[in-house]
């Protein structure tokens, strides 16, 4: 059998015992995303995620990465579309509440609409919108308000769908507590402020 590259076992590889893993990939080429898509299914991953959150000017404006495709959202369903048919893994989406000014209820429940016709069941929110000029990374995941209500909202707009909620939950207390929001399906995430991705 051919042998795995070493450069890929460094990223990719994990141990059993950090099942269930998740792997978050970033870009907006269908076909490349679902060629990667079936080697991280390969690799065992239980899940594989589309980053369309991240704020940085590194990946949101160049070669359409991140929380700037959240204004291209018939280009996010498309890159879902294409790798749901490539795995059987499911393919979720990581997003924000908004990006810029396009960040109204009706904007983000739009975006998961249109995402969720290319096969995407599940969304992990982040509770705030994004600014791509004038705010650092670090800055967008606190100055932004957060607006835990409105994924909320996401959960009763569409009952056949997930939603994990993130952003800003810094305990568990403060995970329960969420838990605590009317609506069975939102899963509450807890990340430490240092060290979240976005």
């Amino acid at each position: 059998p051919a042998r795995r590259p070493e450069k890929c076992d460094k990223f990719l590889g994990f141990r059993d015992i950090e099942h269930p893993v998740v792997c978050q990939l970033g870009g907006s080429d269908p076909t490349k995303l679902s060629e990667v898509a079936k080697v991280v299914e390969r690799y065992g991953y239980d899940e594989v995620n589309l980053n369309v959150g991240c704020p940085s000017c590194r990946v949101a404006q160049k070669g359409e990465f991140g929380c700037s495709l959240m204004m291209r959202k018939e280009v996010v369903r498309d890159v879902v579309h294409a790798m749901s048919r490539a795995v059987q893994i499911p393919v979720t989406v990581k997003c924000r509440l908004g990006v810029d000014d396009f960040d109204s209820p009706e904007f983000t429940k739009d975006f998961v609409r249109t995402v969720a016709a290319g096969g995407c069941r599940h969304f992990y929110i982040h509770s705030r919108k994004a600014w791509l000029n004038g705010l650092s990374p670090a800055q967008n995941r606190s100055i932004p308000p957060l607006h835990y209500p409105r994924v909320l909202d996401l959960c009763r707009e569409f009952p056949d769908l997930n939603f994990s909620l993130n952003g800003g939950v810094n305990d568990i207390g403060h995970a329960r507590a969420l838990l605590a929001f009317p609506g069975q399906r939102l899963e509450g995430e807890t990340e430490d402020i240092m060290t979240a991705a976005w």
